[in-house]
């Protein structure tokens, strides 16, 4: 397989707005669609593709610890610090590789910067984001100031730090300054998007609880921190608080369901069946008081009550235009076929009969990852048991857990199908995995994965290439606060099929979050046909005849 640059990026893409006709060209001149080619595999893999040991050599001695938690603790239980071992991963310094930030439950946070070939190197002491003090579970990153550096978010027991990046490899506390405050007990997950569509990014912080086993009755609700530019302000309660226990909120993340130009908010709530069942709010707008509107459509969605959901992959799975579920949980994992924005069948059985029947086991992150570049996903489970007692007759089954990964298949009629193939692992995964993070560290258009473990180091895990072309793409918005472009919908059609993605800030399962960049499987496809962008102000283009192995950075049109 050869890759296939194209010609310049003025004579190639033509776009479908008057508005947008001939090559534009940015403040400082740049054209603003670029091109850079994605090497050529050497060593293809045929499908369903395989993932490498990327640990030997990486540069990272990080060790998730739970040492000298004291189990009887209301504040320092180990239940609460097993909920973590999330991972960040995303170019925090701006030099175009992906740097990797480990939140550590006792102990100081570690950051690592990226150096190239999937290698990184830790930080200096003194960066900023250690916060040796707190229970660190989790964290993600975005743009909140729109200064074009992307800040941490760093989520723990009883704690919240919004970290400003200095742009010097360096991070400053402006949580306190910025109007944000941390809720009693657990804060699991952290989501952005512009919901108010006013230009700059908000934050959902979903929490767990001040207590584990049993739930407390008092437990925080979430919070919806409105950024106002200088402050954020928590309008959480237009989210609505029907039910009479707050949810133990795992994980959330923004999507436009509906296809209206806004950002829905997906809530999962673990323990569904016995607190408060998780929610799929629709976003109203405004009303005339300015107050915001939202439904709850879970109820009408067909999904009935989630069997304590604690990460999702939202993404077409099947090739039909619309965006399939797939939930983790506390026993079988739960699939569901979108019929219509709202609208969705049960095909945990159909889908998957491999993993439907697990009833003993955990699973957390649910991550969609092209490993074969077909354009057909595959899906990759994390699993790992809860605090346990050492007494427990069932300890080797919690212990005796491995990640998962099922394969993507078609019938004859080409109906989707999900079946193990745990052979892409390089290592034995067995342990107790938590959060994932999913990115390009080595720049070959594959997608690779980093999993965070509790009491062990994490997986570094590089997706192996195949002879499928394949596609990354970057949106920038310099003349936005929102300069990574979180919202945009972007369409790529290419050897007959269309694939839809939507650019996020937040990741694939609780504790962690990705890399903007969105990455596509083309195939065998000589070309990109089509590739169309949905800007979060609700401007569209489309670029055509474009590389079909290559990175793509494309600039936002000028206002």
């Amino acid at each position: 397989m050869t890759g296939h640059a194209g010609a310049s990026p003025c004579s190639l893409p033509a776009l479908s707005l008057a508005l947008l006709a001939g090559c534009a060209h940015a403040v400082d001149d740049e054209p603003r669609l670029q091109q850079v080619e994605l090497p050529t595999c050497a060593d293809p893999v045929a499908a369903h593709g395989a993932l490498d040991d990327g640990m030997p050599g990486a540069g990272i001695d990080f060790v998730h610890s739970l040492a000298g938690l004291d189990p009887d603790s209301t504040r320092l239980d180990q239940h609460s610090a097993e909920l973590s071992a999330g991972v960040v991963a995303a170019d925090l310094d701006g030099d175009q590789q992906v740097d990797l930030f480990l939140p550590q439950a006792v102990g100081p946070n570690a950051l690592y910067w990226g150096v190239g070939e999937a290698s990184f190197e830790a930080a200096a002491p003194g960066h900023g984001a250690e916060l040796p003090d707190v229970i660190s579970q989790g964290g993600s990153t975005a743009d909140f100031d729109g200064d074009g550096l992307l800040d941490l978010l760093v989520l723990g027991r009883d704690s919240l730090s919004l970290l400003h990046n200095t742009g010097q490899r360096s991070f400053v506390d402006r949580t306190e300054e910025m109007g944000l405050s941390a809720a009693p007990g657990t804060s699991a997950v952290s989501a952005w998007a512009d919901f108010d569509r006013d230009g700059d990014l908000d934050l959902f912080v979903g929490n767990y609880g001040r207590t584990t086993l049993p739930m407390a009755e008092d437990n925080p609700w979430n919070s919806l921190w409105r950024n106002d530019g200088d402050r954020f302000t928590d309008i959480g309660e237009t989210l609505g608080r029907s039910l009479q226990y707050p949810g133990a909120t795992l994980h959330a993340t923004w999507r436009d369901f509906d296809y209206d130009g806004d950002p829905d908010l997906l809530v999962l709530n673990d323990r569904g069946s016995v607190l408060t069942h998780s929610l799929m709010l629709e976003n109203l707008g405004a009303d005339d008081q300015q107050d915001w509107l939202w439904q709850d459509r879970i109820s009408e969605s067909g999904m009935g009550i989630l069997r304590n959901p604690m990460g999702a992959s939202v993404i077409d799975l099947n090739g039909d235009g619309l965006r399939d579920l797939w939930f983790s949980a506390i026993g079988g994992t739960q699939a569901f076929r979108a019929e219509g924005p709202w609208q969705f069948v049960d095909v945990s059985q159909h889908w998957s009969v491999d993993l439907s029947s697990w009833e003993d086991s955990i699973s957390w992150a649910v991550v969609d990852l092209d490993l074969a570049g077909n354009g057909d996903p595959g899906i990759l489970l994390t699993y790992g048991p809860l605090a346990h007692d050492e007494e427990d007759s069932t300890i080797d089954l919690w212990l005796n857990q491995a990640d998962r990964f099922l394969g993507h298949g078609r019938d004859e009629a080409g109906e989707s199908s999900f079946a193990a193939a745990d052979e892409v692992f390089p290592v034995d995964t067995h342990g107790n995995s938590r959060g994932v993070a999913r990115a390009d560290l080595n720049h070959d258009g594959v997608p690779d994965v980093v999993i965070g473990r509790i009491e062990a180091s994490p997986l570094v895990l590089l997706g192996h290439c195949t002879e499928a072309r394949r596609l990354v793409v970057n949106l920038r918005d310099p003349g936005s606060t929102n300069h990574f472009a979180i919202g945009a919908l972007v369409t790529v059609t290419a050897g007959g099929r269309s694939q839809i993605r939507e650019v996020s800030a937040d990741g694939p399962g609780p504790f962690s979050a990705s890399d903007p960049a969105l990455l596509f499987g083309l195939g065998d496809a000589e070309q990109v046909d089509a590739l169309t962008i949905r800007w979060p102000d609700g401007r569209h283009e489309t670029f055509t005849q474009l590389c079909a192995h290559c990175r793509i950075t494309v600039s936002a049109p000028s206002r």
